[in-house]
């Protein structure tokens, strides 16, 4: 069987600063506030990474 991936894409436009958009998406807090229900980050190359989003998703690298 033969796995078919799709790759979507999509453009927003977020009325605030570059700095304000990586904080949102960097200090684990702020990721906490509006997407994910637990959030760790280590922020660093080859640095781990654990995203519960609270209805049976999740994501670790």
């Amino acid at each position: 069987m033969e796995t078919t991936f799709t790759t979507l894409k999509r453009e927003i436009v977020i009325r605030t600063t570059p700095e304000r958009v990586w904080k949102a998406l960097t200090v684990p807090e702020e990721r906490n506030r509006w997407e994910t229900r637990i959030c760790l980050i280590e922020l660093k190359v080859g640095g781990a990474i654990e995203l519960d989003y609270g209805w049976g998703v999740s994501y670790e690298e």
